[in-house]
């Protein structure tokens, strides 16, 4: 856009430059939605696996949804000890409200009909969004 400006003679004293849209006026953000999930599960020695729940396994799998569906992963107090927690820090960024309202129900489908009855019942897991 400079150099047509500079073309046509035109020296502005001031400017505005916005993001990329190839001069087209565009109706919407892209906002952003942050969460922090965290998944409890229940500790146990990992001599005797089938005693616990491991969070850090059932956050993998919520992770996974959420590649599905196209950032950090962390849990655990040793190497010998099934986690009993597990926290995932992610986030979209959309354009339109409605896609974060698919993301969000079909995590929650997921969490409530396949992840969650897949756990003891001592498993659960949050989702919050940060006000």
């Amino acid at each position: 856009m400079a150099a047509k400006l500079d073309q046509i003679g035109l020296r502005p004293s001031v400017a505005i430059i916005g993001e990329p849209t190839g001069m087209q006026v565009i109706d919407a953000h892209k906002g952003c939605y942050e969460y922090t999930t965290h998944f409890t599960g229940a500790e146990g020695h990992g001599s005797a696996h089938d005693l616990g729940v491991n969070a850090v396994e059932y956050a993998t799998r919520f992770v996974a949804r959420l590649l599905q569906l196209k950032d950090a992963l962390t849990g655990g107090v040793a190497h010998n000890v099934i986690p009993g927690k597990a926290r995932v820090d992610w986030e979209m960024r959309l354009v339109h409200p409605d896609d974060a309202a698919f993301v969000k129900q079909d995590l929650h489908v997921y969490c409530h009909d396949i992840l969650i009855p897949a756990c003891r019942p001592s498993a659960r897991t949050r989702t919050s969004q940060p006000r």
